[in-house]
Parts: structure tokens; sequence; C-alpha cells
């Protein structure tokens, strides 16, 4: 079922619609510039606000003209925490004990716990192929979450599909498809979950 819903994905890829462009936030703008990211926004959609809430905080989100569905976006870079990393590691004169944060499992970690703390339940996860995720989004790993979203972070909706990306070297992006119709979402997953990715 995984590798015959993940196929259905590249297929629509390969045939999805025309995309029109609009001012970004300064947010996410600094995210893609400072992990190599492109964004094309999809066409029949505009941007919406952000809700403010205590679970996960993202730069940018666009609603569909007619359809009650929207997509949210957060990009973390690893720019800074890298360097901050090499410099602890560099500097002998103290007792500074820090982690990698440019490694899967530091990835997978924060996925999982970005998952978990929007969720009121987890229905399921998949970690993608490499092949697939390298294709479609230019990354390394990459893994998705279908969950039901706490109150504070749903904003109305009940489900949420969350897809997370890394890339060695530039960080991770999380995309959060948000509708009330779990059949909506996965159609608007496959046909724009490229609309964010790795140059």
């Amino acid at each position: 079922m995984k590798t015959i819903y993940t196929l259905a994905i590249a297929i629509v890829l390969a045939t999805q619609g025309a995309f029109s462009q609009t001012e970004l936030p300064a947010a996410f703008t600094d995210g893609l510039k400072r992990a190599k990211m492109e964004f094309r926004m999809p066409e029949g959609f505009s941007p919406t606000s952000i809700i403010e809430n205590p679970h996960m905080n993202y730069e940018y989100a666009i609603k569909n003209d007619t359809v009650d569905l929207e997509i949210r976006y957060a990009i973390r870079p690893l720019d800074y925490l890298i360097q901050r990393y090499e410099k602890n590691q560099q500097d002998t004169s103290k007792n500074i004990v820090s982690v990698n944060p440019d490694q899967v499992n530091f990835y997978t970690s924060i996925s999982t716990a970005t998952a978990y703390n929007i969720a009121q339940t987890i229905n399921n996860n998949q970690i993608f192929s490499y092949e697939f995720i390298n294709e479609i989004f230019n990354a390394n790993n990459g893994m998705s979450f279908y969950i039901q979203p706490r109150s504070e972070f749903s904003g109305g909706y009940k489900y949420c599909m969350m897809i997370s990306v890394y890339k060695k070297t530039l960080g991770t992006a999380f995309y959060f498809f948000m509708g009330n119709d779990r059949n909506k979402i996965l159609d608007m997953a496959a046909k724009l979950i490229g609309t964010l990715k790795f140059k």
C-alpha cells in the first residue's frame, strides 16, 4: 500500500498544474535562502494568516481558494547550529559537550518530536525511500505523519498530514497539509508535495 501511494504521488507530480508567484514574508524567504530551498506558489491558493500556537511555529501558510484546505510551511536551517557546534568543538578551554546537529538521528528526533507536539492522535507514519525523497525534494531523508492535531494548532481542521524532509548541511523543512476530509488531504499532498524543495 505504501509503495502504491508513493508511486501515485510521483505520477501526479509529473502532471501537476501551473504555479503563480506572490510576495513572501521575510521570515520565510530568510529560511529559503539559508537552507538553499525554492518555493513555488501553487495555482488556486492564496496566502492566509499564521495561527499562533505553543506547539509548532511556521513561517508561511496558504489556503485553497475554493476548497477548505490549507498548507503550512516551516523551515529550520542548520547553518547557525553547525557554526555553534564547530566553534564548541574548537574551543578546548571549556568543557562543552555538544551534539552534532547535522545527522540523521538528530533530524529524526526533531521530526518525531514535532509530530507529537502538534498531535492529539497519531494515526500512522511512514519513512520515505531515499530514491523518492531525493527525486522529489533533492533531500537525503524524509518522513510523514498522519495525525489529528491539537486544537491550538488545528485552526479548526480535523486532520493534518505532516511531511518533513532533511538535507545534509542545510536543514529540515516541514509541510503541514490541513483539512477536514482525509481523501482531499491525500489528494492535495500528492499534487503539491514538491512546492517546497532543496535546490
